[in-house]
């Protein structure tokens, strides 16, 4: 079984992302913002509340089902 490299560059993470989780097949769902005001986007399938109406524990606990459950590739970076 191939292994999943578990060593990410916490720099390399774009702007104003505090939490990240990787899904099924690798891609990435983040979570921004402050207050009460946080939302989650996964980067392979487009899939989250990017409203940024959530809490912090909130928007976290909706990334990681998702991430949990998506299948979807990182998207190309070129």
């Amino acid at each position: 079984m191939p292994s999943i490299d578990q060593t990410i560059d916490s720099a390399a993470w774009p702007a104003g992302v505090h939490t990240r989780f990787r899904a099924v097949e690798g891609a990435f769902v983040d979570v921004r913002g402050s207050g009460n005001n946080h939302s989650y986007r996964c980067l392979g399938c487009d899939e989250g509340a990017g409203t940024g109406n959530y809490s912090d524990r909130q928007a976290r606990e909706r990334a990681n089902s998702h991430a949990a459950m998506c299948h979807a590739l990182p998207r190309p970076t070129a």
